[in-house]
């Protein structure tokens, strides 16, 4: 027969590192993707105000760069007003769910939905004028740089949260 003789001091122990396991696990699951999303957001608004990418985009005309120049507009890619980045924020999707960038529905002072120009900007298409306009992707880039570094790193600093429960 075999038997086995716990102390009850240390099952109380191993009880309360997997209970504060349990719970440190359920915190992440809702800390993480809003921390994530909010490192992204800080992202897409650097990269958006530094022009990181632009080197790699020719302007569609010298005549807009003018335009935007002579009505004190920003210079670069992604910036006709401040509109774009005014509305770049985390939000929540779901219980579990963050994502950074722009909102659905999100307005210029004019009224008129930027979502759609932050659309064309990143996937390209045709205006209502009819005129086509390349991809000038902000957001998937840098989502791509975000998952190889600092989504990473947000990995690493959940487990080691999840590690210190384990006493």
């Amino acid at each position: 027969m075999i038997s086995v003789r716990f102390v009850p001091a240390d099952l109380l122990k191993v009880r309360l590192a997997i209970f504060g396991v349990s719970n440190q696990i359920k915190v992440e699951g809702v800390n993480w993707p809003r921390r994530c999303a909010t490192l992204f957001t800080y992202d897409v608004m650097s990269n958006l105000v530094n022009q990181k990418f632009s080197p790699l985009y020719s302007p569609l005309s010298d005549s807009y760069q003018d335009t935007k120049s002579y009505f004190g507009k920003p210079a670069g890619f992604w910036r006709y007003s401040d509109s774009l980045l005014g509305n770049i924020k985390p939000y929540k999707v779901s219980q579990y769910t963050w994502a950074g960038g722009v909102t659905k529905g999100a307005v210029n002072d004019d009224g008129d939905d930027i979502t759609t120009y932050g659309l064309m900007l990143e996937y390209g298409g045709t205006n209502s004028a009819g005129k086509t306009i390349p991809a000038r992707p902000l957001f998937t880039p840098t989502l791509g740089e975000f998952r190889g570094t600092k989504g990473m790193r947000e990995v690493g600093r959940s487990k080691q949260n999840i590690k210190k429960r384990w006493r």
